[in-house]
């Protein structure tokens, strides 16, 4: 009795170191592989910690495209428009200086990727008081400035390409994916916004009356907006050029993607007590027609 549970318990002793090596052999070789794959992180040191120098654009996607739009006003001015960002936890420690360039090539291929047909403003039109951002000690964030007259850049759309050129301070890297980007500067005039629209439309297929669409009138001139599309009872790719007379407040009509028939001047007009605007104008040799209010919602 006692040699057999003597000779059971070796045997199973045996068993269990063979096992018991085997389980190291594959644990550490998984790990290995894990650490070999990414799997696993160490906590090894690997060097210094990546420090990115970011031109942070877009707060909402990773397009690094965005349209600064600011009210029109008579005054030059001097504003906050590029942010230049350490994308870090920490704030600086120190005095961060970035050096940019402008890159026009930036904007022509925005353009031909997006289909827009934003131009690159004429030196005489702007100024940068400085190329180099300073992202302050204790902060993550400095703006490259710009100084310019808002008329000059009415009725048109105008874009900067930018790239961060250099980082004075050692430690730090120029961002792959967010080191250069593209900026619309676009002056809203005092019409400019989203409106409420309601009426009726005559039209061979779709005519009825509707309310509460969404109508987008985008500054095109010191006392114009274009209303694209007409969001009546669809959406029509109807560009109507609306210009507004600031004496008299009638407004003059045009468009260049249909032939407008000709309509009543009396009848299109803005009341600025109300922010609405009187439309009634027809298109296309009478086969359709729209007679709309659009008052004044909330800013584009």
């Amino acid at each position: 009795m006692y040699k057999t549970v003597n000779m059971n318990t070796y045997k199973f002793l045996k068993v269990f170191g063979i096992m018991a090596v085997a389980v190291f052999c594959i644990t550490g070789c998984l790990k290995d592989d894990d650490y070999d794959n990414g799997v696993i992180q160490s906590v090894r040191p690997h060097g210094n910690i990546v420090k990115p120098i970011e031109l942070k654009i877009s707060a909402t996607d990773n397009s690094n495209f965005a349209t600064v739009a600011v009210d029109n006003s008579p005054n030059d001015t001097t504003s906050d428009f590029v942010p230049v960002v350490l994308a870090t936890v920490e704030p600086a420690p120190q005095d961060i200086h970035v050096t940019l360039e402008m890159v026009d090539s930036l904007v022509d291929a925005y353009n031909a990727a997006n289909f827009t047909a934003y131009a690159v403003p004429t030196s005489d039109m702007y100024e940068f008081p400085s190329m180099e951002v300073t992202i302050p000690k204790g902060s993550n964030t400095g703006y490259l400035q710009i100084k310019y007259s808002k008329p000059d850049f009415i009725g048109a759309d105008w874009a900067f390409g930018f790239r961060i050129a250099s980082v004075q301070e050692s430690g730090y890297t120029i961002s792959g994916n967010f080191g250069e980007g593209v900026v619309s500067l676009a002056i809203k005039n005092q019409y400019d916004g989203i409106y409420k629209g309601s009426g009726t439309m005559v039209h061979p297929v779709l005519p009825g009356t509707y309310t509460n669409k969404d109508e987008v009138m985008t500054t095109s001139g010191a006392n114009s907006v274009l209303l694209y599309p007409l969001n009546t009872t669809t959406q029509f790719g109807v560009d109507l050029n609306i210009t507004i007379d600031p004496v008299t407040n009638l407004c003059s009509l045009s468009a260049t993607l249909v032939t407008l028939d000709p309509y009543d001047p009396a009848k299109n007009y803005y009341d600025p007590a109300t922010k609405t605007f009187y439309l009634d104008f027809g298109y296309s040799g009478g086969t359709r027609h729209v007679t709309m209010t659009a008052v004044y919602n909330r800013p584009r």
